[in-house]
């Protein structure tokens, strides 16, 4: 969980409303506001309005024509020569009347400035608004342009809290996207294959493991696994086996440690110590992992037999590992 997660928790720990569009438009405005650069970036290619210097604000009240004397705006954006506003929306819908409310306002504003009124969703809401040059557009938008910047820490943090609230999908299909969809099921029979294979032979060293609901392992972590749970000390840590393809198509063996653990301090001494072999990749902190690309047994003769060798390869090495830790209290019953 991110800095920008972990504020909204806290909010929400303590009782108080904080809505997450609300929270999700301050940050946006306080990232856009401190770099003239990106928000003339962003209003030029997101909000597709021609110009630059422009000023942004959040929570404007305006007076609206149409019995509603308080309207709250999102976001205004405006130069010299321009005036928009911003609605954005993540679990809600349109509120009452709100777009054409909206264009009341711009109504005020149509001698002095180019007015424009733009629509900012999470999930679809095709709107049929026509005046003020409207356009909408979605959260994996704003995510798209922001990855520009994603070196910057206060940015890429945000991107991450995009992530974690499901904001930043791209939802276009692409050629790539109908052959994976193709090709889905038959993969995943290949890889619950191999697993079911290997299955015996680790379970006959460390113990009984625990298959995962792997759609959701796909869906969330993109990886296609079992686990054993508590294989050492008091507290949640897993031993865990399968493919990951986070990044690239990887096989992979690991240990992870929860903070939880009595004996996390003791794991991290281990795994960043000479007890650990060479072929283990670690953090330094509460994880080792053999990995090991897919794409190395394409050119094999053997592929299958080569991938079994490997898995089981890592599973010695896990155990010689575990034999020279027996001060984890290891349980592999």
């Amino acid at each position: 969980m991110n800095i920008f997660s972990r504020l909204l928790h806290l909010y929400r720990a303590n009782g108080l409303k904080t809505p997450l569009e609300d929270f999700t438009t301050e940050i946006l405005v306080g990232i856009l506001s401190k770099n003239q650069e990106i928000l003339n970036c962003f209003v030029n290619e997101v909000l597709e309005i021609p110009g630059d210097n422009f000023l942004i604000g959040s929570q404007e009240h305006f007076i609206s024509d149409i019995g509603i004397l308080n309207c709250r705006v999102d976001i205004i954006i405006r130069n010299d020569n321009i005036f928009c506003l911003l609605e954005n929306k993540i679990g809600s819908s349109e509120g009452y009347e709100q777009l054409t409310r909206y264009g009341k306002i711009l109504d005020k504003y149509n001698n002095s400035y180019e007015t424009y009124l733009r629509y900012c969703t999470k999930f679809y809401d095709k709107k049929d608004f026509r005046s003020h040059n409207f356009l909408q557009f979605r959260w994996h938008d704003i995510s798209k342009f922001l990855k520009k910047w994603e070196s910057t820490e206060l940015i890429n943090d945000y991107l991450q809290f995009l992530k974690e609230h499901h904001m930043d999908y791209n939802t276009t299909f692409s050629a790539s996207d109908i052959i994976a969809l193709e090709n889905f099921n038959p993969l995943v029979l290949k890889m619950d294959a191999y697993l079911q294979k290997i299955k015996p032979g680790f379970e006959k060293q460390f113990g009984r493991t625990k298959d995962q609901s792997n759609l959701k392992q796909i869906k969330d972590h993109s990886r296609y696994i079992f686990i054993k749970e508590r294989p050492f000390g008091n507290g949640y840590n897993e031993i865990g086996v399968g493919f990951d393809f986070k990044e690239a198509p990887l096989l992979t063996v690991w240990v992870w440690c929860g903070k939880e653990n009595n004996n996390l301090g003791l794991f991290k001494e281990r795994i960043t110590s000479s007890t650990l072999p060479e072929k283990f990749i670690n953090n330094g902190k509460d994880w080792i992992s053999l990995r090991k690309p897919l794409t190395d047994f394409i050119s094999s003769r053997q592929v299958e037999v080569e991938i079994e060798e490997w898995f089981f390869d890592s599973f010695k090495l896990l155990y010689g590992f575990t034999q020279l830790t027996a001060e984890l209290q290891w349980n592999l019953g």
